[in-house]
């Protein structure tokens, strides 16, 4: 067992030098200089992918945005065409049946004059009926 622990140690020494062998010879990834700044090439590329992608990812968007508030304008100016057209189909709707009513109240006011007129027709039979019962009992 001691021979197992030895190894391990050994294992676990060799991969701390190695871990601090590789951050030695590992460049930072920003540094600061005379210059200004300057990136390491990996973190440049990854900046890079990562803005590029992001501007794709914002392009599509945008534009399936755009697309479905361009459909929803359209349906929305179609619905305010059909409400306009259903507005002026009320109104038609309206007028006819106001022409509906005073047409009906003439042809009401019509057969309430034939109803006098025949009323009227219906006395005038009556007293000549009578006139003529009266004549034809006293010839008798």
């Amino acid at each position: 067992m001691t021979g197992s622990l030895a190894l391990d140690a050994r294992h676990e020494n060799a991969a701390r030098r190695s871990r601090t062998w590789r951050s030695l010879m590992t460049p930072p990834m920003i540094e600061s200089s005379d210059r200004g700044f300057t990136i390491n090439k990996s973190l440049g590329w990854g900046m890079l992918v990562t803005i590029v992608t992001a501007a794709f990812w914002f392009g599509t968007r945008d534009a399936t945005q755009s697309s479905a508030i361009e459909a929803q304008t359209k349906a929305l100016n179609a619905l305010a065409a059909r409400q306009a057209e259903d507005r002026q189909d009320i109104r038609s709707n309206r007028e006819e049946l106001a022409e509906v009513r005073r047409g009906s109240v003439r042809m009401e006011q019509r057969m309430i004059a034939i109803q006098e007129t025949q009323e009227e027709a219906a006395r005038s039979l009556e007293a000549v009926e009578s006139f003529l019962r009266s004549y034809l009992g006293a010839a008798q």
